[in-house]
């Protein structure tokens, strides 16, 4: 089972996507639990580079909104570098300020429901966009 960790600028919109479905159909799609940074230890201030190897290695889907690619411990640069045909993707949602409108949420979270029941074919696909 797989987990989402929320990043540390979006823990509203990953409550409000996580709450399209009880936690117990999250649990039915392979979803254990919505995580925040303070849930796994990991300090707001950690780099893209330890977020991402965070990731791999705790089983965690990360759900960001605006990671950028400055500079050499970017996450588009950590992707860049680290990425293989084993590791899991990022969720980048495309527009975090939609995700209070109602049917962008719910695409969000169906897509994000999408991902994971199909995760072991998504593994090396570096990152996807929701919805």
């Amino acid at each position: 089972m797989i987990s989402l960790l929320a990043d540390h600028n979006i823990p509203h919109q990953a409550e409000l996507i996580w709450s399209v479905f009880e936690p117990a159909e999250w649990q039915d799609l392979g979803v254990a639990q919505l995580l925040q940074f303070h849930d796994i230890g990991l300090p707001v201030t950690a780099t893209d580079r330890e977020l991402w190897l965070t990731c791999q290695t705790r089983s965690l889907l990360l759900l960001t909104a605006n990671r950028n690619a400055d500079g050499d411990d970017s996450l588009t640069a950590v992707i860049a570098e680290l990425n293989h045909p084993g590791a899991l993707p990022v969720l980048t949602i495309g527009s975090g300020d939609r995700v209070v409108e109602f049917w962008y949420r719910e695409d969000c979270a169906y897509r994000i429901a999408d991902i994971v029941t199909r995760i072991e074919s998504l593994l090396g696909a570096a990152r996807l966009f929701i919805p």
